[in-house]
């Protein structure tokens, strides 16, 4: 499972995300009941989150925990309700059921047209939960590692859905990823740390890794994320205020993406020939050594037996034949 530095590091992770959790759902609750609109949005007029996704994302931050804790059933229990929420939300939709649960109640979802639109879970932040549960239980499991990787992967790609109509300055790509922000970031941030619960597997094996390619997988891998982000947005900004036409903005998002990855090649490649040198300089002088040790022994005036740890000889020089 790695050195316990490195374990007591991921566990770091994990709690973090959960402490976020928890503590953002606590303050979208106190907006609710205290009917202070600012606690429960990132801005004026942006998506709010709802009543029932704040608790969803408390519970998954409480599950997110125990599971650091491994304490396995309760863990469990936590996670499996979180993902039971998910389902629920998700039948509710598919089956045209007219019940606001975000809000706990059974009663209708309102209608009224004068009134601004009631907040609703989306779809994707549904699926998330439900991906992000099912997860943690098999992060339990010792053989199932890789498909609770899988899962929460799938379950950060969600959550990107979400983050993305924010970032591109956009609407939404589809009512199903229609989520407020910090809905979107608080997955992010759950799916991250859950992501740290199985180094012995996977990809967070390699990226806790101590060989190059563990390295480089971290180097690389933050660039692979945010270079396309900040090239898409800044492409979209411009491109919105007529600064450059489409065809302009996205020979430029090219542009921007090709300098930013060759540069992180050219770097990683001159770190790997420095340390294929050195391992190469290291190679060659116990080469050396051994070299050097091999004519001490064949060229001793003394008779020399080398026997292991079992009593069993392993050698002789010639003067004990």
């Amino acid at each position: 499972m790695g050195p316990p530095e490195s374990a007591e590091s991921n566990r770091f992770l994990a709690r973090f995300a959960a402490f976020v959790s928890l503590a953002v759902g606590l303050f979208v609750f106190a907006g609710w009941f205290l009917g202070l609109e600012q606690l429960t949005n990132i801005a004026p007029g942006w998506p709010r989150m709802p009543m029932l996704t704040a608790g969803a994302i408390m519970l998954a931050g409480v599950a997110l925990w125990l599971t650091t804790l491994r304490a396995v059933p309760a863990a469990t229990a936590a996670a499996g309700l979180l993902a039971a929420i998910g389902v629920l939300i998700l039948l509710r939709d598919a089956s045209g059921w007219n019940a606001h649960l975000e809000q706990f109640t059974l009663a209708a979802i309102p209608t009224d047209s004068a009134s601004p639109s009631p907040a609703r879970m989306a779809p994707a932040a549904a699926s998330a939960f439900v991906l992000f549960g099912l997860s943690l239980i098999l992060a339990l499991r010792p053989r199932t590692a890789l498909l609770h990787q899988g899962l929460i992967i799938v379950a950060m790609l969600i959550g990107w859905l979400g983050l993305s109509r924010y970032v591109f300055g956009a609407e939404t790509l589809f009512d199903f990823s229609d989520m407020p922000l910090h809905s979107a970031l608080l997955i992010l941030l759950l799916c991250g740390g859950a992501l740290t619960l199985r180094p012995d597997a996977g990809i967070a094996a390699l990226l806790a890794s101590d060989g190059v390619g563990g390295g480089m997988a971290r180097r690389l891998l933050p660039a692979a994320v945010i270079v396309p982000l900040v090239a898409g947005a800044l492409t979209v900004h411009y491109e919105q205020r007529a600064t450059f036409s489409f065809e302009a903005a996205v020979a430029v998002f090219a542009l921007c993406s090709i300098v930013a990855f060759v540069a992180f090649v050219w770097i990683n490649a001159a770190r790997g020939e420095r340390a294929d040198r050195l391992r190469r300089t290291a190679e060659r002088a116990l080469r050396l050594s051994e070299e050097r040790h091999q004519l001490n022994f064949e060229t001793a005036l003394d008779g020399i037996i080398m026997i292991d740890s079992r009593g069993k000889i392993t050698g002789w020089n010639t003067q004990a034949e």
